[in-house]
């Protein structure tokens, strides 16, 4: 009985997962309301397409009950870590998703720096999202020490001087992940405007920010058109 019902259950979230997760791998993390999850190459649940409609509230506590059930039998699954992660946030308990996102970053053993670097920059996201900044900055440390080249991992590391209102550095990191994106058509100078435009309380001065990116990408067009539109 209790095979029947590990199956069971595995089959509910693998069908959930595959309908409702999100890409986690996204360039533009400031085009969203909040930074989307990255999923390593490994991950235990395959993925497939974006839909538009999410289960409502009681559907998913109801799966975050079945995957602790679960838990109870597979302690040292960290995919069921990884849809626990994924389902308290669409439930905004962050304080869960915080949690979820260490057991699986302990639950590890292997040393691929890109997937030790995805789940860096989850943890980091996490902290983020509580307002935990210098467990943030940790974090973001180590995701882009493993993986550098992560762009996700680098809007982490522009939240961070964004809560911390370092425009210097603000400015600096702007200018490494615009050199860093080989799409032509990405201006992440924009993109963090926009995110943060939307948010009455986000404080941040825009005019003072921007005026720092044209005095350290004097040759940026990109820096001084957004200036002239603040």
């Amino acid at each position: 009985m209790v095979v029947v019902k590990l199956v069971r259950n595995l089959v509910v979230i693998i069908a959930f997962l595959v309908a409702f997760l999100p890409v986690y791998i996204n360039t533009s993390a400031f085009a969203l309301e909040a930074i989307d999850f990255q999923r390593p190459d490994e991950s235990s649940l395959s993925l497939e397409e974006i839909v538009s409609d999410y289960p409502e509230r009681r559907e998913i506590l109801e799966l975050i009950k079945n995957i602790k059930e679960d838990l109870e039998h597979q302690p040292d699954n960290s995919g069921l870590y990884e849809a626990l992660a994924f389902l308290y946030d669409k439930i905004e308990m962050y304080r869960e998703v915080l949690g979820a996102t260490k057991k699986q970053l302990d639950l590890y053993s292997g040393n691929d720096s890109e997937t030790l670097g995805i789940l860096y920059g989850n943890l980091a996201r996490s902290y983020l999202t509580l307002h935990m900044l210098d467990e943030a900055k940790l974090a973001i440390d180590k995701a882009i020490f493993y993986a550098p080249e992560n762009i996700i991992n680098r809007t982490h590391l522009l939240q961070y001087y964004a809560s911390k209102k370092d425009y210097i550095n603000l400015a600096i990191q702007l200018k490494v992940l615009q050199s860093m994106d080989k799409d032509p058509d990405r201006d992440h100078y924009y993109d963090l405007y926009k995110y943060y435009f939307g948010q009455e309380d986000h404080g941040i001065d825009f005019v003072k920010l921007f005026e720092e990116s044209v005095k350290i990408d004097p040759e940026c067009h990109l820096a001084h058109r957004i200036l002239g539109v603040v």
